[in-house]
């Protein structure tokens, strides 16, 4: 799991502390922010009809993580495909209400959007939606797909995408548990990044976790050089040991 740590107090409690994690962010989230940038719909060349073709990263992105699939039949009709459970149905512009769609207009006002996210050919465009599933699971396919249409590979994608302002503001980390192989989960991650708050809901401080990494051995690195807003600092090619730098506000050790 990667951590950004705030270097400097912002000011005096609640506001953030020096050394508070500000983000978390285990391999899911990793894998799945660079496979969104590399799949993203704006980087798609249109068909000579507006577009975009079906065999595009952005179509293998939303076909894997999308819960419907629609295709327009005619004018007036569209199938409606559950990718869950490949179970379909029928909208149209004579349904009941909570299934009525103007499949003309509806189309034409999503190709107004100058990166829109229709797919195939005139008459017959493809579009997807419903609930998104970011899992691993889904997360690990989609690199996959990537892998096999593409010439990115995912082990070069392996850290969180840090701005060099944000190299200079806050410190990056790279931990691991000793307790564990398995990489954090979502929920470690946001208890990592959880507010303490008193009883009425309050925050007393703006984050529970922390890291002194003043007292840390760092490589190649001084306190000196993490406060410096003018040096580049990023050191997460080091594994450090989660158990060991981080500690909880709400339980002291």
């Amino acid at each position: 799991m990667e951590l950004l740590l705030n270097v400097g107090a912002n000011g005096p409690d609640p506001d953030y502390q020096d050394g508070d994690i500000v983000c978390a962010f285990n391999e899911r989230r990793i894998l799945h922010c660079h496979a969104e940038m590399i799949c993203d719909v704006s980087k798609v060349e249109f068909t000579s009809e507006g577009l975009n073709p079906v065999d595009c990263l952005a179509w293998r992105m939303s076909e894997i993580f999308s819960q419907y699939k629609f295709e327009r039949l005619n004018t007036t009709q569209i199938r409606r495909t559950n990718l869950l459970t490949t179970k379909a149905d029928i909208l149209s512009n004579s349904g009941p209400s909570s299934e009525y769609i103007d499949v003309e207009s509806f189309i034409e006002r999503k190709r107004n959007h100058a990166n829109h996210n229709i797919f195939g050919v005139e008459g017959r465009e493809i579009w997807f939606g419903g609930r998104a599933n970011h899992g691993l699971d889904n997360v690990k396919l989609l690199w996959d797909k990537i892998e096999e249409h593409s010439d990115f590979q995912r082990e070069n994608y392996q850290r969180w995408p840090l701005t060099d302002i944000e190299k200079r503001r806050f410190l990056g980390m790279n931990v691991d548990h000793a307790t564990h192989s398995d990489d954090c989960d979502d929920n470690e991650c946001d208890e990592h990044v959880r507010s303490v708050k008193d009883d009425d809901g309050n925050t007393e401080k703006q984050r529970a976790w922390h890291v002194d990494y003043w007292d840390l051995s760092l490589p190649n690195v001084s306190t000196a050089d993490i406060r410096n807003h003018e040096k580049l600092i990023d050191i997460r090619d080091a594994i450090l040991d989660m158990e060991t730098v981080c500690s909880c506000k709400d339980h002291p050790s």
